[in-house]
């Protein structure tokens, strides 16, 4: 399994442009479409050093924004919507929000197509039998969930067990969590 990436869910702008592009696709059942064109150019902004560095310079120019909006609809082969989406985010001078927004509408289109993802944090490398189990509790804990992806990561910290955010819940089953509400219970007597 991989690593997750670390972005925290999009609020502000990034939600508002998410959002519009979500309901644009959907309304024009394209929803398939600009998953795969999100996907791909996600891996473009992650893979192509000089989309990511014109991305986060605040003092690139209008007509710069433009060529970079022209080489990642050309690298794309985007449809029309994406092209017209990424030419309002340009003009909008919202270019640095990009990731963000992709990341917001593959979430939007995976949450419509009742896929969820959880992040498991573990001590250890977790087996196939441990990672069916986690999924088996993801089911439990979001019924609407069709699919589940598992993103892992080990962290020797949490000395044994794991942790698992999925839906904005988080169950601590690590022997770190239970030494810490122990000691919180402890602190609470005292007082």
């Amino acid at each position: 399994m991989s690593t997750p990436q670390k972005l925290e869910l999009a609020h502000g702008p990034e939600k508002r442009y998410a959002t519009a592009l979500f309901e644009l696709a959907q309304e024009g059942k394209q929803l398939a479409a600009i998953a795969q064109e999100m996907r791909a150019l996600q891996t473009a902004l992650a893979e192509v050093p000089e989309f990511a560095t014109a991305l986060a310079n605040p003092l690139m120019e209008g007509q710069a924004q433009r060529k970079l909006v022209q080489a990642l609809v050309k690298e794309l082969k985007a449809s029309k919507l994406t092209q017209q989406f990424l030419e309002t985010v340009q003009a909008n001078g919202r270019l640095s929000l990009l990731p963000g927004i992709v990341w917001q509408v593959l979430d939007m289109i995976a949450t419509a197509n009742g896929e969820v993802t959880a992040h498991v944090t573990a001590a250890t490398t977790l087996t196939q039998t441990q990672q069916t189990a986690l999924t088996k509790l993801v089911k439990e804990l979001v019924p609407s969930a069709k699919q589940v992806n598992l993103t892992t990561q080990q962290d020797e910290k949490l000395l044994g067990g794991f942790v698992l955010d999925v839906a904005s819940q988080q169950v601590d089953a690590s022997v770190r969590g239970q030494l810490q509400n122990f000691q919180n219970q402890l602190t609470q007597t005292k007082a």
